[in-house]
């Protein structure tokens, strides 16, 4: 966002609409309201969501459960990474991956040295599938979410980062907190090879 955004709709000019649009006619835009907001130039930027990550593409577990299915009550994931059902799945930005108020980049980075772990241990054998646990993908969203409303993010502001029960799709701690916590695999946290039936049994350590 550009540093001089906030100046810019605060100008006598502007007139900042949230009102969602019905439709588009000749003169303009009509919101919901009835209000016709006449326009010489009409720019469409409207296809942002913020919350479907790597929807529309379809992704389908080995129990025949699709990424939508398992989002239906909003986006979560083990760590911002990972997914339980999923075996060998590991995603870049996933929910509330910490890209709201830091380095894009640095962030893709820390996860993408934890992925490549993965990755080697797979190339060396140490496993065929693994998916993180059932139980600790719960665990993490739990205290994730109980940090949440001790941020800036849940001070009452109506934006693109809330998710559809109103809860911050955002991370709520520093960005140390999330390269100590992707420093090591945890792989106690995960089911491997033939435990996935089912997706809940613990593996082993590596």
């Amino acid at each position: 966002m550009s540093g001089g955004f906030y100046r810019a709709v605060q100008r006598r000019n502007i007139d900042v609409v949230t009102t969602p649009i019905d439709h588009v006619e000749a003169r303009g835009i009509v919101t919901t309201d009835g209000q016709l907001h006449e326009v010489d130039v009409l720019v469409l930027a409207t296809g942002f969501d913020a919350h479907a990550y790597l929807r529309p593409m379809e992704l389908i577990g080995p129990e025949g459960r699709t990424l939508s299915e398992c989002w239906q009550n909003g986006p979560h994931a083990y760590r911002t990474i990972g997914l339980p059902g999923f075996p060998n799945f590991f995603m870049l930005m996933g929910p509330h991956s910490p890209i709201g108020n830091f380095s894009l980049v640095a962030i893709a980075e820390t996860q993408s040295d934890y992925i490549l772990r993965w990755i080697r241990a797979w190339q060396q054998r140490q496993f065929t599938l693994a998916a993180p646990t059932a139980e600790s993908t719960a665990n993490y969203n739990a205290a994730l979410r109980a940090a949440l409303p001790g941020t800036v993010w849940a001070s009452g502001c109506s934006s693109w980062y809330l998710g559809q029960d109103g809860t911050p799709e955002v991370w709520p701690w520093t960005p140390k907190h999330h390269a100590r916590m992707l420093s090591d695999l945890h792989s106690e946290e995960f089911c491997f090879d033939d435990d996935l039936v089912g997706a809940a049994v613990p593996g082993r350590r590596m």
